[in-house]
């Protein structure tokens, strides 16, 4: 007996150390020319193994012989490297040659493609409202046209978070809306700015995922959840762009419990006070890795506190971090929170977290940041599949 247990013994040492050997820390030091460069991403191929270079551009990861690792960053040529023997890989970085994308807050502007063609469609794209802003109300969408009335849907289950003390009751059953000022007067825009003279109302944006849950960005709760409540269909009525104060009742639903925090993320799961009904749809969602750059989304939320809007004529920047993607969508600070969808099945894919800045001084007044990629890396997305797990 003594003899089998030590050739047992014999045997799971070997075995363990034969996988032990297997799997080892590769290190080294990513840079771009002469500077090590930060932020890297470090991705084994074919799955969701990685870590990211720190402040001296140096990393370690777990692999194997025959693992091939990924190394990706905004604006420089991807690597791939096969590990063989040696366990110190450094690897230089080139800048990508890469087209011009001209971006207002970061809005992909599609101005030689008329269609979408995405996932076999070739429907006609909407415009936004103006050369570079893709933003458009939710009126604007025909509910006769299957892809427009699939956005119309999920708007439904996307709601402003607002400060308690900005409603007011005025009877059981109707609550009435601060309307201080309009976006011109809170920032001081040029007059030719879009949505000047909308009310400017929210804190930010928050969304359905369950019959009792919603999930918005950390920073917009500045205050205690319970100074805040949630409002649903806060927008225009119809195409004449008249919108009334007055909400009712049912539309409004107040946190009760933050049930989930992600500090690294900047994103909360929470409870609210009662259950959603029926007309509240409780949104999709799927893993954002199975887009490709390129493919189109869009967004749903209310940016700056205005009435809810899409924004839409946008697509995936950069795919290749860990946590994140950017995307070229047209956000603003009210944006915090928003949904955001693939344009083929309308599920949700990331949470709209940060973004570029919003306006910039021109001397007398206000105006809509101009950029280009990749000189702005674009709105930073939270992936989905990180905060909701099966």
């Amino acid at each position: 007996m003594k003899k089998f247990l030590t050739y047992q013994y014999l045997f799971f040492l070997f075995l363990s150390h034969s996988v032990l050997a297997q799997q080892r820390i590769i290190r080294g030091v990513v840079k771009d020319g002469q500077e090590p460069l930060p932020g890297v991403s470090v991705l084994i191929k074919n799955t969701t193994n990685g870590t990211v270079t720190d402040y001296d551009g140096k990393y370690s990861i777990a692999a194997k012989e025959g693992d091939i690792l990924v190394f990706t960053f905004t604006g420089m040529q991807a690597i791939e490297k096969t590990v063989a023997k040696e366990n110190i890989i450094n690897i230089t970085l080139e800048v990508q040659e890469l087209e011009e994308v001209v971006v207002s807050t970061m809005v992909h502007i599609n101005e030689n493609s008329k269609y979408i063609t995405s996932c076999g469609k070739r429907v006609e794209r909407l415009k936004g409202i103006g050369k570079y802003d893709s933003r458009l109300e939710i009126t604007a969408l025909d509910s006769l046209v299957k892809w427009q009335s699939s956005i119309i849907k999920t708007s439904k289950s996307v709601a402003m978070i607002i400060e308690k003390e900005r409603l007011h009751a005025i009877s059981n059953f109707e609550y009435q809306l601060d309307f201080y000022n309009t976006l011109q007067k809170t920032y001081n825009l040029c007059a030719n700015e879009a949505f000047t003279n909308q009310p400017v109302v929210g804190s930010g944006t928050a969304f359905v995922i369950s019959e009792q849950t919603m999930i918005t960005a950390k920073h917009v709760f500045e205050r205690s959840i319970n100074d805040y409540a949630i409002v649903f269909g806060f927008q225009f009525l119809d195409e004449k762009k008249e919108i009334s104060s007055i909400v009712l009742a049912s539309n409004i639903y107040y946190p009760t419990k933050i049930e989930k925090e992600f500090e690294e993320l900047d994103v909360v799961q929470f409870k609210v006070d009662r259950t959603f009904p029926k007309s509240i749809p409780i949104l999709e969602w799927e893993n954002s890795r199975t887009l490709q750059k390129k493919d189109e989304i869009y967004m749903i939320g209310h940016p700056t506190g205005l009435p809810k809007k899409a924004a839409l004529n946008a697509d995936i920047i950069d795919n290749s971090k860990l946590q994140f993607f950017y995307t070229s969508l047209d956000s603003f600070q009210g944006n915090s929170g928003s949904p955001v969808f693939n344009l083929c099945s309308n599920k949700v894919i990331g949470i709209l977290v940060s973004g570029q800045l919003d306006y910039e001084f021109n001397g007398s007044c206000y105006k809509t940041t101009l950029c280009k990629y990749p000189q702005c890396l674009g709105e930073k997305v939270v992936r989905i599949e990180n905060i909701i797990k099966n």
